[in-house]
């Protein structure tokens, strides 16, 4: 029969489509660098993260299931060394209802510390996205969402 040297094919095949596909569905990002450990609560009124960051690089993403049209957005970094932070926060209709950042060099902050607040443009409740992108941070970041 010559299903059994198909078989032995074709099964390598649909591990790799398998692993693809566990990676592309994961929430998060990629990137190279650094300490990127942190935890995340949401609720559907609130969404608040906090992560140490060590040279950090790259790009992640995470869905919030909400029921605000609107958000303030409080973003704060303690013991900053270095970097770059971008911040686009989508809603249900992939409308973009905040894109900020910004790139700061340590030698001009007094506290060694960012604080960052703004509010979201009116977006429509559902599945947000909140993007966050990093190029050579090293600090401990707080965002809240409310």
């Amino acid at each position: 029969m010559k299903l059994i040297p198909i078989m032995k094919r074709l099964i390598p095949v649909l591990m790799v489509i398998s692993i693809t596909m566990y990676i592309v569905s994961c929430e998060g990002g990629h990137g190279s660098g650094g300490d990127s450990s942190g935890d995340v609560t949401k609720t559907p009124e609130s969404f608040y993260l906090e992560k140490d960051m060590t040279s950090a690089s790259y790009k992640i993403s995470y869905s919030w299931d909400t029921t605000l049209t609107q958000a303030r957005v409080h973003f704060r970094v303690d013991d900053f060394e270095s970097g770059r932070f971008l911040i686009n926060v989508r809603d249900d209709n992939g409308k973009s209802i905040l894109w900020s950042g910004a790139s700061i060099d340590h030698d001009l902050l007094d506290d060694n510390g960012i604080e960052y607040t703004d509010t979201t443009l009116v977006g429509k409740p559902g599945l947000w996205r909140i993007a966050l992108e990093y190029e050579d941070f090293t600090g401990n970041i707080r965002l809240t969402m409310d």
